[in-house]
């Protein structure tokens, strides 16, 4: 069975910026042990399949590398590394299909608890809530302006 093309992103990244050398990506990206990266990389003993990486690893890896494309790194389109002008873009323009937003779901699903403690997710998802809470202000604002 072939590796998933996001775990084949993720041991990418490991490859180019840790010289293939897990731990000390693991490290980099906040993790104290390498398990949960290692694991990506080998099909899982009860159903042969490749585990998919969970949300923390992707959080983690998002939040160290700035510059990375996220787009890139979930679905393999465009290049691995944001351009100068994308970098000033809002990430609201990425464009998202039925099924890429159904996997996310199925992803904070599966690992809800995990998420809930996970104070990297909780600080953005929080930024999120605010960033969404404005629009609606600006919004509502504007409607009164009128």
């Amino acid at each position: 069975m072939e590796l998933p093309g996001i775990n084949r992103r993720i041991k990418e990244l490991i490859n180019e910026e840790t010289f293939g050398k897990v731990r000390p990506f693991a490290e980099l990206i906040g993790f104290q042990q390498p398990q949960k990266l290692n694991r990506l990389f080998k099909p899982d003993s009860r159903n042969g399949e490749y585990p998919i990486p969970s949300t923390d690893i992707i959080l983690a890896i998002v939040d160290k590398f700035s510059d990375l494309n996220i787009e890139w790194l979930l679905k393999g389109k465009g290049k691995q590394k944001k351009d100068a002008l994308q970098n000033t873009q809002s990430e609201d323009n990425v464009e998202l299909t039925e099924s890429d937003i159904m996997k996310v779901i199925e992803v904070i699903y599966l690992h809800e608890n995990e998420l809930m403690e996970n104070k990297l997710f909780m600080n953005w998802l929080s930024k999120k809530q605010a960033e969404a809470e404005n629009r609606i202000l600006k919004k509502i604002k504007a409607i009164k302006d009128d």
